[in-house]
């Protein structure tokens, strides 16, 4: 049933085809959305996982003390500690990136 207003339309419609509309236009946006990112043999790619190191695994990479771990956990520092609860973690995938300039500034103390 249509009634008109000005320009504009006023169409009434039961719940079930509102419902049944809904599902059809987010059915459509996510059949686009798979589409869009097709991917061979239709699996999609695999995520990379993420590993987690505690501060005693990374004071051991690092052959460094925890404090030397912590300072480097300073906000605004080298490492960006993730808080587990009270338990600081490391995501294996930023301290790999980090490794430089860390390696830079224990050299410069050992050196020294």
């Amino acid at each position: 049933m249509f009634h008109q207003v000005g320009t504009d339309q006023l169409v009434v419609i039961t719940v079930s085809q509102l419902q049944e509309l809904i599902n059809n236009s987010v059915k459509a946006a996510v059949d686009a959305a798979f589409n869009k990112h097709s991917y061979s043999n239709n699996q999609p790619p695999k995520e990379k996982e993420v590993k987690y190191l505690t501060r005693k695994e990374v004071k051991e990479l690092l052959h460094t003390s925890l404090p030397t771990v912590d300072k480097y956990s300073q906000p605004g520092s080298i490492l960006n500690p993730i808080y587990f609860g009270k338990k600081k973690l490391y995501r294996e995938d930023e301290l790999n990136e980090a490794l430089p300039k860390i390696n830079a500034l224990l050299g410069k103390k050992k050196a020294a």
